[in-house]
């Protein structure tokens, strides 16, 4: 796992090549390890702002205000860790692109179907920080489209090929 996660950012900038299925999903594990222990902090301090707003007695009503409350103005730990986050995606947006390229040529797929990838990302940054209608709706569809890549890249590597080595 660490050798293929050591790989990946030796690679980050190289589209040409193959990369196995081992190294593709180790990687991909690592980053969602990654993605889900700043998503935990960042619920442990939303649960921490609505611990100190809500009471038991609270109606739906007054949840969801204090709900936009939270969305509308974050409180500074709240803001940091949404930065965090944002940050981690979009410095492995390009390594992963190039990662997801390199195993689609491998399991003989057009590589350039990875070259969307990076629209994933800048739209949920911008998703994230702004409330701009429509842009959620788009954001899911390259959520989507991110998932189509998942599953392609399940495919086996192609048969006889010269860089084959232990890329099976």
């Amino acid at each position: 796992m660490i050798k293929a996660y050591i790989k990946f950012w030796q690679n980050a900038l190289k589209s040409e090549g193959i990369s196995s299925r081992s190294d593709y999903w180790w990687t991909f594990l690592v980053n969602e390890i990654f993605r889900a222990i700043i998503l935990f902090i960042e619920l442990i301090i939303i649960l921490n702002f609505f611990w100190g707003k809500i009471s038991p007695g609270f109606t739906e009503t007054q949840l969801l205000e204090v709900a936009n409350q939270a969305i509308d103005h974050p409180d500074t730990a709240m803001l940091t860790i949404s930065i965090i986050y944002t940050i981690f995606n979009l410095v492995v947006m390009l390594p992963i692109t190039t990662l997801t390229a390199r195993r689609l040529r491998d399991a003989g797929l057009p590589a350039g179907l990875a070259y969307p990838l990076p629209a994933i990302y800048i739209a949920n940054a911008f998703a994230q920080f702004m409330n701009v209608p429509g842009l959620n709706a788009i954001s899911g569809f390259l959520i989507f489209y991110q998932l189509l890549l998942l599953f392609l890249c399940f495919r086996p590597s192609i048969k006889n090929d010269p860089f084959q080595g232990d890329h099976q």
